[in-house]
């Protein structure tokens, strides 16, 4: 988990005797690029094939996609096997539309500061775009069947738990809007609102506000996966809606009890809407991997880790990797001792290694 300031920036290696997937989700921004993600590329052992197997740009903010935009536009750009990412074309894909043969479409500008967009950068390099998907959207269907699953080359099994179809048709009308607006600031909606300081006595009011979900479209088209290799599962939630996550889960494990994970990657870095009682009462993990540097939104809000907090079991450990004004507030002794959790905070500039061997 890297330092990638209001975003998400993750890589994550699995191995075995058949071999070594590389798998790098998102790449917070520019500076996480620059000062993190490709100093640690740049130092992995050199093996046969492509540097990355799978880059996932899970959606279209700037705090996920400026880091990916200067590492691949970079002159000593990696190799890489195949990415992920559901571009205009594939929305359209999704919505039943014939989009224009490849060549043909105008490349979106997904910042005018950023000059050049992700889409061109991933043809100029030659990677594979969603060829695991026959190029087609990656999605999941609706209904309660099995969801999509993929295996790597090192025997871990990628499960998809989004986004669902109509969420990436419903973003078709937004695309061009959401390309201008995606890097337009909310702090000025946010300064508005007062921060509650979490305490003794009112941890449990806290996890009841605040309660109801996230409906913005870009996080509806987040790409959300369960990730096992061996006996070990993790639960990357990207920035996707938690209604959506929850009813991918009932799929993945439709016994009804609460799925157990050995790590779960917080969706929308700790946002209350994106980590309702319906999801989070549903998860079961002793591991809680919070990206933030409280930057822009604030993140983690104090109802979301009420939440986590209050989940069963005891024990659980908050790992975040950085050290905010938002989650110390989560470090006292006595909270830690009250309701059973540990606070993990990673030193500034520094990567979080989590080792789930």
């Amino acid at each position: 988990m890297l330092p990638a300031a209001d975003g998400d920036c993750f890589l994550v290696e699995t191995a075995s005797a058949a071999g070594t997937h590389r798998l790098l989700i998102d790449g917070g921004r520019t500076a996480t690029a620059r000062n993190y993600l490709r100093p640690l590329i740049a130092g992995l052992a050199p093996r046969p094939g492509p540097t990355i197997d799978l880059m996932v740009l899970t959606h279209v903010d700037a705090d996920h996609i400026e880091g990916l935009l200067d590492l691949v536009g970079a002159d000593n750009a990696p190799t890489v096997r195949e990415v992920w990412f559901n571009d205009m074309r594939h929305l359209k894909l999704a919505a039943g539309l014939r989009p224009a043969p490849r060549a043909e479409q105008p490349i979106p500008t997904l910042n005018v500061a950023q000059g050049i967009s992700f889409a061109k950068l991933v043809h100029e390099r030659g990677y594979g775009w969603n060829t695991t998907l026959g190029g087609g959207p990656v999605m999941i269907d609706g209904g309660t069947g099995k969801l999509p699953s993929f295996p790597f080359s090192s025997g871990a099994v990628l499960t998809l738990l989004g986004p669902p179809r109509e969420k990436l048709v419903a973003f078709v009308k937004d695309w061009s809007k959401a390309i201008i607006d995606f890097s337009q600031s909310p702090e000025a909606v946010l300064a508005k609102r007062l921060i509650p300081l979490p305490t003794v006595q009112n941890v449990d009011a806290l996890a009841r506000e605040r309660d109801a979900a996230d409906t913005k479209k870009p996080n509806g088209t987040s790409i959300s996966f369960v990730l096992e290799h061996e006996s070990r599962r993790v639960m990357f939630g990207a920035d996707a809606h938690p209604d959506d996550l929850a009813g991918a889960l009932r799929r993945f494990q439709p016994q009804g009890q609460r799925i157990r994970f050995d790590a779960v990657k917080v969706p929308h870095h700790g946002s209350a809407a994106n980590n309702t009682s319906q999801l989070i009462y549903l998860l079961e993990s002793p591991l809680w991997l919070i990206s933030s540097n409280g930057a822009v939104h604030r993140h983690p809000d104090p109802e979301a880790i009420a939440r986590i907090v209050l989940a069963e079991p005891r024990g659980k450990k908050l790992v975040f990797n950085y050290a905010t004004q938002y989650n110390q507030v989560w470090a006292p002794e006595e909270l830690q001792a009250r309701f059973g959790y540990i606070v993990e905070l990673a030193p500034d500039g520094e990567a979080k290694v989590v080792d789930l061997a």
